[in-house]
């Protein structure tokens, strides 16, 4: 399954820090500022599981099935997808990384060109 590498690829996004500060802030008697904070952490963990749940259904809807199993069910592409929707869906999560690690719009361009580079080499094999 795929999902495994999905979420060991958004441990750095868990905020770590964030969390800290809120349980350091609600332990030294500042509720109101604590509580703000834990809900911040809360909500990002949220959006990152609600991400996660999203592209696992497109997943499964484009490609059958999430993970590779014997008579997986076919997806609306009734097998696999052509070379150019594989590429045009590999450039969304490389633009959004370079998004998410603050790249300037002349970083990205090579993100996804390595992208879509190494996703045409893992088709053919």
């Amino acid at each position: 399954c795929y999902i495994s590498i999905a979420i060991g690829s958004l441990v750095w996004e868990l905020p770590g820090l964030s969390l800290t500060a809120a349980v350091t802030k609600l332990a030294s008697a500042s509720l109101v500022n604590g509580a703000a904070h834990l809900a911040g952490v809360f909500l990002t963990v949220l959006q990152l599981v609600f991400g996660l749940l999203l592209s696992t259904n497109l997943t499964n809807v484009t490609h059958g099935t999430a993970c590779y199993v014997e008579k997986a069910p076919q997806g609306l592409l009734d097998g696999h997808p052509s070379m150019l929707a594989q590429n045009v869906l590999a450039v969304i999560p490389a633009v959004t990384f370079g998004m998410l690690s603050g790249a300037s719009p002349s970083q990205i361009f090579p993100i996804v060109v390595v992208s879509v580079v190494c996703n045409s080499t893992a088709s053919v094999a």
